[in-house]
């Protein structure tokens, strides 16, 4: 994409809002509550006295994260209960009322990753971000299609969201969808913790912490969380490869990285600022089943406004690993 076709494109989403998009239908019903509006990432909360006694050592500047921790709802595995229809759960097969067909791309079915009962989230702020009833699902190309075959038309990823949790039935697999892309379910429980900033965080620019400081941060992160993979919704990403926000304004622009690299000094601080829009919706990390490359994770990004009106159809997928 030429210089001069970029800054007009960017002069006209900028100043028209051309991002905005259409409206799209989405299943819901009519009486939906009004969502609360994200943390600011900037807000400062309380500082839990328990985990800063747990790090007396942490170095100084790493412990100004504890300023700007966020909240996050962590999907906790339950393997000991039943699951019933529409329960949330991981893996397994979705249960979507009838009509729906298993999302495929091209002829590539996605694998099922997650399916959140919205009736099942804690009663927290975070919940008004979402409606208060129905379920939401979570699917991804683990095959990886899309790259091995390198046709940029296959999509990588859906996410439905439908109203209603009568009238289930769990879809059957596919038969072509390969046995290493079915995972087995496991229930979860859904509640809300604390997200602390990535090592990788805005809040740490040009801190030029040691490596010390680094090591223990790093160890910090790894505390807090009570299960070795990292499922959950809104909060902080654990970032593999750095941030994505900036990845997702580019890539609802249609903008790719070379374009981003033509572009000056002041087009670029203007996609900056973009991305603080983004929030993460869903994480789902790798398990000793389910493995997203190399030990990685899938993120489902979504803008706030677009969160606001039901626009699941606008997530964006970014997927890192190691």
């Amino acid at each position: 994409m030429g210089r001069e076709v970029i800054s007009v494109l960017l002069t006209l989403i900028l100043s028209c809002g051309l991002i905005t998009g259409c409206k799209a239908s989405v299943k819901e019903s009519n009486n939906q509550p009004e969502p609360a509006t994200i943390l600011d990432e900037s807000e400062e909360v309380s500082i839990q006295t328990e985990v800063l006694d747990d790090y007396d050592d942490l170095e100084e500047d790493y412990r100004v994260a504890f300023n700007y921790q966020l909240p996050t709802l962590r999907l906790l595995s339950n393997g000991t209960d039943a699951i019933m229809m529409g329960d949330s759960k991981i893996g397994g097969q979705p249960d979507l009322p009838k009509g729906y067909k298993w999302p495929s791309s091209k002829g590539v079915y996605h694998s099922f990753l997650a399916q959140i009962n919205l009736k099942q989230l804690p009663d927290s702020e975070l919940s008004g971000l979402l409606p208060k009833e129905g379920i939401l699902y979570f699917f991804y190309d683990s095959s990886m299609s899309r790259w091995i075959k390198e046709d940029e038309t296959i999509e990588t990823h859906e996410v439905i969201y439908t109203a209603s949790t009568t009238d289930l039935q769990t879809l059957k697999y596919p038969k072509k969808l390969g046995e290493e892309y079915r995972y087995s379910e496991s229930k979860v429980n859904i509640t809300e913790m604390d997200s602390y900033p990535p090592y990788d965080h805005d809040v740490f620019y040009e801190m030029n912490l040691s490596d010390q400081a680094f090591d223990e941060y790093y160890d910090f992160l790894d505390s807090v969380n009570p299960e070795p993979s990292i499922h959950k919704m809104f909060g902080y990403a654990d970032n593999i490869q750095g941030d994505m926000r900036l990845s997702c304004v580019l890539d609802e622009l249609g903008l790719e990285w070379s374009d981003y690299r033509e572009l000056n000094k002041d087009e670029k601080e203007k996609l900056y600022t973009m991305q603080d829009d983004w929030l993460l919706l869903y994480q789902q990390d790798s398990t000793d089943e389910m493995m997203f490359g190399d030990d990685g994770m899938v993120y489902y990004w979504i803008k706030e406004e677009d969160l606001r009106d039901r626009r699941f159809d606008k997530v964006v997928m970014e997927m890192q690993c190691y």
